[in-house]
Protein backbone atom coordinates (compact mmCIF):
# COMPACT_ATOMS: atom_id res chain seq x y z
CA UNK A 1 0.00 0.00 0.00
CA UNK A 2 1.50 3.26 -0.87
CA UNK A 3 1.48 6.38 1.23
CA UNK A 4 -1.21 8.14 -0.95
CA UNK A 5 -3.32 4.97 0.11
CA UNK A 6 -2.84 5.75 3.51
CA UNK A 7 -3.10 8.92 3.38
CA UNK A 8 -6.38 8.52 1.95
CA UNK A 9 -7.48 5.74 4.05
CA UNK A 10 -6.37 8.09 6.97
CA UNK A 11 -8.57 10.71 5.77
CA UNK A 12 -11.51 8.09 5.26
CA UNK A 13 -11.49 6.69 9.26
CA UNK A 14 -10.99 10.48 10.38
CA UNK A 15 -14.28 11.51 8.14
CA UNK A 16 -16.36 8.56 10.05
CA UNK A 17 -15.03 9.12 13.51
CA UNK A 18 -15.60 12.98 13.58
CA UNK A 19 -19.38 12.10 12.48
CA UNK A 20 -19.55 8.94 15.19
CA UNK A 21 -18.21 10.24 18.03
CA UNK A 22 -21.10 12.89 18.84
CA UNK A 23 -24.00 10.81 16.76
CA UNK A 24 -26.64 8.25 18.39
CA UNK A 25 -26.83 4.90 17.80
CA UNK A 26 -27.99 5.19 15.16
CA UNK A 27 -26.07 7.26 13.46
CA UNK A 28 -22.70 5.49 14.67
CA UNK A 29 -24.33 2.73 12.63
CA UNK A 30 -24.39 4.75 9.72
CA UNK A 31 -20.70 5.96 10.56
CA UNK A 32 -19.01 2.62 11.00
CA UNK A 33 -20.59 1.36 7.91
CA UNK A 34 -18.77 4.42 6.08
CA UNK A 35 -15.57 3.15 8.09
CA UNK A 36 -15.92 -0.36 6.77
CA UNK A 37 -16.73 1.37 3.24
CA UNK A 38 -13.62 3.52 3.50
CA UNK A 39 -11.45 0.20 3.80
CA UNK A 40 -13.28 -2.18 1.23
CA UNK A 41 -12.67 1.54 -1.32
CA UNK A 42 -8.60 0.34 -0.37
CA UNK A 43 -9.48 -2.36 -2.84
CA UNK A 44 -12.48 -1.10 -5.02
CA UNK A 45 -12.31 2.94 -5.51
CA UNK A 46 -16.18 3.09 -6.49
CA UNK A 47 -16.65 2.38 -2.49
CA UNK A 48 -14.85 6.04 -1.71
CA UNK A 49 -18.71 7.44 -2.68
CA UNK A 50 -20.63 5.17 -0.42
CA UNK A 51 -18.31 6.31 2.42
CA UNK A 52 -18.95 9.39 2.48
CA UNK A 53 -22.54 8.88 1.62
CA UNK A 54 -23.14 6.91 4.67
CA UNK A 55 -21.14 9.99 6.48
CA UNK A 56 -23.73 12.38 5.12
CA UNK A 57 -26.47 9.81 6.54
CA UNK A 58 -24.99 9.88 9.65
CA UNK A 59 -24.70 13.32 10.03
CA UNK A 60 -28.27 13.66 8.85
CA UNK A 61 -29.81 11.35 11.72
CA UNK A 62 -28.03 12.72 13.95
CA UNK A 63 -28.49 16.69 13.74
CA UNK A 64 -24.13 17.34 14.33
CA UNK A 65 -23.20 20.54 14.89
CA UNK A 66 -22.19 22.93 12.12
CA UNK A 67 -18.26 22.29 13.18
CA UNK A 68 -18.52 18.45 13.43
CA UNK A 69 -20.54 18.96 9.77
CA UNK A 70 -17.65 20.95 8.71
CA UNK A 71 -14.53 18.72 10.11
CA UNK A 72 -15.80 16.14 8.51
CA UNK A 73 -16.74 17.73 4.88
CA UNK A 74 -13.05 18.87 5.08
CA UNK A 75 -12.08 15.68 5.61
CA UNK A 76 -14.66 13.92 3.43
CA UNK A 77 -13.08 16.03 0.56
CA UNK A 78 -9.49 15.39 1.43
CA UNK A 79 -10.40 11.87 1.02
CA UNK A 80 -12.19 11.84 -2.00
CA UNK A 81 -8.98 14.04 -3.62
CA UNK A 82 -6.59 11.78 -2.14
CA UNK A 83 -8.03 8.76 -3.21
CA UNK A 84 -8.65 9.31 -6.80
CA UNK A 85 -5.65 10.68 -7.31
CA UNK A 86 -4.76 9.62 -11.16
CA UNK A 87 -1.53 7.23 -11.40
CA UNK A 88 0.21 5.81 -8.77
CA UNK A 89 3.01 8.63 -8.78
CA UNK A 90 0.49 11.18 -8.17
CA UNK A 91 0.39 14.11 -5.54
CA UNK A 92 -2.47 14.84 -4.30
CA UNK A 93 -1.85 17.02 -2.03
CA UNK A 94 -0.60 20.27 -3.01
CA UNK A 95 -0.69 24.06 -1.90
CA UNK A 96 -3.83 25.14 -3.81
CA UNK A 97 -5.91 21.56 -3.18
CA UNK A 98 -5.30 22.80 1.03
CA UNK A 99 -5.85 25.88 0.37
CA UNK A 100 -9.19 25.48 -1.48
CA UNK A 101 -10.34 22.97 1.36
CA UNK A 102 -9.36 25.43 3.53
CA UNK A 103 -11.25 27.85 2.10
CA UNK A 104 -14.89 26.19 1.01
CA UNK A 105 -14.76 24.34 4.93
CA UNK A 106 -14.70 28.30 5.79
CA UNK A 107 -16.99 29.72 3.53
CA UNK A 108 -19.56 27.06 4.79
CA UNK A 109 -18.70 27.06 8.54
CA UNK A 110 -18.57 31.22 8.79
CA UNK A 111 -22.20 31.46 7.89
CA UNK A 112 -23.73 28.90 10.15
CA UNK A 113 -21.56 30.07 12.79
CA UNK A 114 -21.93 33.83 12.87
CA UNK A 115 -25.69 34.87 13.40
CA UNK A 116 -25.78 37.61 11.18
CA UNK A 117 -29.74 38.76 10.47
CA UNK A 118 -29.67 40.07 7.40
CA UNK A 119 -33.29 40.14 4.90
CA UNK A 120 -31.61 41.78 2.16
CA UNK A 121 -28.23 38.95 1.66
CA UNK A 122 -30.30 36.85 -0.49
CA UNK A 123 -30.98 39.83 -2.86
CA UNK A 124 -27.37 40.53 -3.09
CA UNK A 125 -26.19 37.20 -4.05
CA UNK A 126 -26.86 37.14 -7.26
CA UNK A 127 -25.11 39.95 -8.13
CA UNK A 128 -21.94 38.67 -5.95
CA UNK A 129 -21.90 35.61 -8.15
CA UNK A 130 -21.87 37.41 -11.29
CA UNK A 131 -18.97 39.32 -10.05
CA UNK A 132 -17.20 36.74 -9.09
CA UNK A 133 -17.34 35.18 -12.39
CA UNK A 134 -16.28 38.16 -14.22
CA UNK A 135 -13.23 38.68 -11.99
CA UNK A 136 -12.56 34.56 -12.62
CA UNK A 137 -13.07 34.91 -16.60
CA UNK A 138 -10.70 37.93 -16.46
CA UNK A 139 -8.12 36.57 -14.64
CA UNK A 140 -8.28 33.33 -17.31
CA UNK A 141 -8.57 35.64 -20.30
CA UNK A 142 -5.38 37.74 -19.14
CA UNK A 143 -1.70 36.81 -21.31
CA UNK A 144 0.67 34.93 -19.40
CA UNK A 145 3.14 38.02 -19.83
CA UNK A 146 1.43 40.45 -18.17
CA UNK A 147 -1.72 42.47 -17.60
CA UNK A 148 -4.24 43.24 -19.74
CA UNK A 149 -4.32 46.49 -21.31
CA UNK A 150 -6.58 47.96 -23.62
CA UNK A 151 -5.23 48.58 -27.45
Amino acid sequence: MTARFGLSTLFGLVMAAVVAVPAGPVGRGAALFAAAAVLVAVLWRPAALVAVLGCVAAATVSGLSALSCAAAGFAAAAYLVTRHAAGAEATAVTPPTVVGLGAFTLAGLLPAVIPLRLTWAPLLAPAVIVAILALAALLLARPADGPVRPE
